[in-house]
């Protein structure tokens, strides 16, 4: 899943688990596993799905000084 946050840096995180929600428009995070996880409204209900708590990789790659 592609995460974009407020100040536009954008971190793609592999989803551990999806599961249907009654409630939606939420992102948690969760200190003791250290994974995050979205709710959103989808059109017939909403999902949460749990992400792993460190990104694959980002949109701009930190340059190496030697």
């Amino acid at each position: 899943m592609l995460v974009e946050y407020a100040n536009g840096r954008r971190f793609l995180f592999r989803i551990t688990s999806i599961k249907p929600r009654p409630e939606c428009n939420h992102v948690q995070f969760d200190s003791n596993l250290r994974t995050i996880n979205i709710i959103t409204q989808a059109v017939a209900n909403a999902y949460e799905y749990k992400l792993e708590q460190i990104p694959i990789m980002v949109n701009e790659w930190a340059v190496w000084n030697d």
